[in-house]
């Protein structure tokens, strides 16, 4: 995010009936303002995660209309998974934000997720959720795209 701080956030929280909701996003901008806005979503987030967690759709809707009226010159990309261990199953919604990566053995794939906008960009956000199944031995990446855009340089790291 380099020395003026920047709008990449990420989060993992444990939800009711042993689930776990994984958050990550970027928030348009850099400094003091976006490091204020990112701050603001990822705690509502939280909130809206434990009332609704298993409908990744509603908590992106919450998240885009706290955007809206808070932040209304500023637009944000999302991603919330509810992750369900057990049933070795995810369900995640995303705003204009990098796909899921699925790393393992016999696969290394992106989450077919749908294209939706950022939040803050129409007037009414929307998009589908997606689910699918984790193998034993995979993993799973959420990123922003400060990781696709890092340029080497030390203040990157």
């Amino acid at each position: 995010t380099g020395p003026r701080g920047g709008g990449d956030w990420y989060d993992a929280l444990p939800l009711p009936d042993a689930a776990l909701g994984l958050a990550v996003g970027s928030v348009t901008g850099s400094g003091p303002g976006a490091v204020a806005a990112m701050g603001r979503l990822r705690a509502s987030l939280r909130a809206y995660a434990v009332m609704e967690g298993e409908d990744p759709v509603a908590v992106l809707s919450d998240l885009e209309l706290l955007l809206r009226l808070t932040e209304p010159a500023r637009s944000a990309t999302a991603l919330f998974a509810y992750c369900e261990p057990a049933l070795r199953r995810i369900t995640v919604a995303g705003a204009g934000h990098c796909p899921p990566l699925v790393l393992g053995e016999r696969r290394t794939e992106y989450v077919e997720t749908t294209v939706s906008a950022p939040l803050g960009m129409l007037a009414c956000w929307e998009a589908p959720s997606v689910e699918f199944q984790v193998g034993a031995g995979e993993t799973v990446l959420l990123y922003t795209d400060g990781l696709l855009h890092r340029t080497g340089d030390p203040a990157d790291r």
